[in-house]
């Protein structure tokens, strides 16, 4: 029963569904499986709160006009792994807004 829980606990762990691997770890520590196992697991679920919470950073960023917000949306993605394909749209939107203020910055200067 162990070795089945650890097998458990390992296999959700290669997934993000993060109650299947609290569900395996619950079992883990029934079954008796070794605590560095269980904290292996517990700091995938960490992670992917983590990667939970930069996700949602990601898509309040694609509302931002603040270069400086989405910049930091996007470090925090990639420090956190979030995949590029969720990143880009968000990089795109700050090429747009760097350019606006670009924009913005010539228009002032031609100005003075």
């Amino acid at each position: 029963a162990r070795e089945a829980a650890r097998q458990e606990l390992w296999a959700a762990g290669d997934g993000s569904d993060v109650q299947r691997l609290l569900q395996a770890i619950s079992a883990a520590r029934t079954a008796g499986v070794t605590q560095s196992d269980i904290d292996a697991a517990e700091a995938r679920v960490a992670l992917l709160h983590r990667m939970a919470a930069a996700s949602a950073e990601l898509a309040a960023a694609l509302a931002s006009t603040s270069c400086e917000a989405v910049r930091e949306a996007i470090a925090t993605a990639e420090d956190t792994g979030v995949v590029a394909a969720e990143v880009e749209p968000v990089r795109q939107h700050l090429r747009v807004l760097e350019d606006r203020e670009a924009a913005r910055r010539e228009a002032f200067e031609a100005m003075v």
